[in-house]
């Protein structure tokens, strides 16, 4: 029976992503399921700074990660949408997060593909964001230059940040995961 347990012990750790159970944020009831349209679950990541949120990592094997981020900076209030000025804020701060990676050289040869006041607005009533877009090499001259999604709205009362980077090399089918990623996501939450 010991030679069992272990080989149960070794399968629970050793379980793929699709075996994972997912996450539904507790504030939001945002469900975050283990597979995502092609997606599959990788993380959850509770700051110690509850203002800072919750995080939840997917990755897409041989194209990219994504990274939701839900947080409140402790405000009693955040407006769904982009039209409100807490909102267009959290945006730009996240902006400048990129930049200060850029400045402690953990990002290379940064270049901006999308202006900073872009927006994305899909059709179905789903929400806009606002979005930037950058290019850059991760961590070293030697890496492979990637395309970095920036976007950010205001959900549930929380401000909605998704980072999604992918291979430059596959900006078409970078930029088309994206999309359904986000049409994924939205139809399971449709509540």
């Amino acid at each position: 029976m010991g030679g069992f347990r272990r080989l149960l012990a070794l399968f629970l750790v050793c379980a793929p992503a699709w075996a994972q159970p997912g996450y539904e944020h507790p504030d939001t009831h945002l469900a975050f399921p283990s597979r995502l349209a092609g997606f599959e679950f990788a993380s959850v990541h509770k700051h110690e700074d509850p203002r800072l949120g919750v995080q939840v990592s997917y990755v897409l094997q041989g194209l990219g990660k994504a990274d939701f981020t839900l947080y409140s900076y402790a405000q009693k209030r955040v407006p769904s949408g982009i039209e409100s000025e807490q909102v267009h804020s959290a945006f730009r701060s996240a902006d400048r997060d990129v930049y200060r990676l850029y400045e402690s050289a953990q990002y290379l040869e940064l270049k901006r593909l999308v202006p900073l006041e872009g927006i994305l607005k899909p059709v179905d009533g789903k929400p806009e964001f606002y979005v930037a877009a950058y290019t850059y090499r991760p961590g070293s001259e030697d890496a492979d230059r990637v395309v970095s999604w920036l976007l950010v709205t205001g959900l549930r009362n929380h401000f909605f940040k998704v980072r999604y980077t992918h291979a430059a090399n596959e900006a078409e089918q970078g930029r088309l995961a994206l999309g359904r990623l986000l049409d994924a996501f939205f139809e399971i939450n449709r509540n």
